[in-house]
């Protein structure tokens, strides 16, 4: 049976970006925690890692097309909670993308 590794939390300092009030409202709205905690449970699993062979818990969830691109709200809201836009990192793939 394979072994499930979970790495030590350690606190990462992303730069400020691009999280303005619209978007802050949505992270903070009911709807996405839900939407968060069903995915995370539906795919516990870094994909980054999958691709390594390696077996390492999620911690984040990660919009694979930046919420930031929307144009409006609507489109804000729409691409947090398209199920298709996301993917489950572990914390240092998802610091690695962030960062890059």
């Amino acid at each position: 049976m394979p072994t499930i590794f979970k790495k030590k939390r350690k606190k990462i300092n992303y730069p400020k970006n691009e999280r303005n009030s619209e978007t802050q409202k949505i992270y903070n709205s009911r709807l996405w925690k839900h939407l968060r905690l069903w995915y995370i449970k539906n795919n516990p699993l870094c994909v980054e890692c999958l691709k390594e062979n390696k077996i390492v818990l999620a911690e984040e969830i990660d919009h694979i097309k930046e919420i930031s691109s929307g144009r409006d709200y609507q489109e804000k809201l729409s691409l947090t909670l398209d199920t298709y836009n996301l993917q489950s990192l572990c914390r240092m793939h998802h610091h690695k993308k962030h960062l890059n």
